[in-house]
């Protein structure tokens, strides 16, 4: 028993050496940076900024690869069935780590199980935007427009977190619209520039340049106070409606990726969101940077999933 006891002691001590050895060489090859969304929307944005820091930091290469579609499910599918050896993460947002379940029946990860959190990155307001010529600066005025149009109205949605969203605002203000489906921010307020949608709600990074440039109307913004990138734009609260949100990213890896990897991945993005000429970078895309533990990290995601689950009750919405 004694010698049966020694040989098992013995080997966990190998595999921690090992581990350690391991560990201790990473990264030693690229690293495959995965980005659900296709490229121009904020996600996507935010993951070439922290790409080329994190490749600074790490001394490898952090390569961007854009696997768009199903609300971000397919490059987060992709990401939870990779090896957990640190060389594939995943930037994550609110749709693919906690939003998605509520709304999409057809899930192929489980955002609670299948990542390891390694560090927010990123948060930024909502706007609600609407077509240039519709210039609603009130829910009477949507309520109006919807009215006066015949099929009412359409309520684009860049995603899934957008589509809960949507689904909350109809029941706050009692305006009925139909959700129309895009596979990202970028094709959904070009439906806004082409008039063949009425209304959407984008992060504030997307629709910031077109808003200040007169292409589309930056109705209200979704956070607590006004945001200095849009000053004449009211908030929600201020037009009656109390939905309050925001957008953001994530930093994570496959489940059972060593702690040692998680640490170091942790420790490099730490660097890149604390530093001002980065953060400097982040602001003029309309994202504050935020960097966390993966211990905070998993938290606010938690939390996330809970307070959005709890909105999707409210709001009626099942996933379909």
């Amino acid at each position: 028993m004694r010698y049966m006891k020694k040989i098992a002691l013995a080997g966990l001590l190998s595999a921690t050496m090992i581990s350690s050895a391991w560990s201790s060489t990473y990264p030693s090859k690229p690293i495959q940076l995965i980005v659900p969304f296709g490229a121009g929307g904020v996600t996507d944005t935010v993951s070439r900024l922290l790409a080329k820091g994190l490749s600074t930091q790490l001394g490898q290469p952090v390569i961007v690869d854009n696997r768009p579609g199903a609300s971000g499910m397919i490059g987060a599918a992709f990401t939870a069935r990779a090896p957990a050896d640190g060389y594939t993460l995943l930037v994550g947002n609110i749709s693919t780590l906690a939003i998605n379940p509520l709304v999409l029946a057809d899930m192929t990860y489980d955002p609670e199980k299948d990542f390891e959190s390694i560090s927010m990155i990123s948060m930024q307001p909502i706007v609600l935007v609407s077509t240039v010529k519709q210039k609603l600066s009130s829910v009477q005025d949507l309520a109006d427009l919807a009215k006066n149009k015949p099929g009412g109205l359409d309520f684009g949605s860049g995603g899934a977190s957008f589509e809960l969203m949507n689904a909350a605002f109809m029941k706050d203000t009692g305006i009925p619209m139909t959700t129309i489906r895009f596979k990202g921010d970028t094709d959904a307020l070009g439906a806004i520039l082409s008039g063949n949608i009425d209304i959407m709600l984008s992060s504030l990074s997307s629709a910031q340049a077109m808003a200040n440039s007169g292409k589309v109307h930056a109705v209200a913004v979704t956070s607590t106070e006004r945001t200095s990138l849009l000053p004449d734009t009211p908030t929600l609260h201020e037009l009656g409606v109390k939905l309050e949100a925001s957008s953001w990213q994530a930093l994570s890896a496959p489940a059972g990726t060593p702690a040692d990897v998680i640490d170091r991945l942790n420790q490099a993005a730490k660097k890149v969101l604390e530093d001002p000429e980065f953060k400097k970078l982040f602001e003029q895309q309309g994202v504050t940077a935020s960097y966390t533990t993966p211990q905070d990290m998993q938290r606010y995601v938690e939390a996330e999933q809970k307070r959005w689950a709890a909105i999707a009750k409210e709001a009626g919405l099942k996933a379909q």
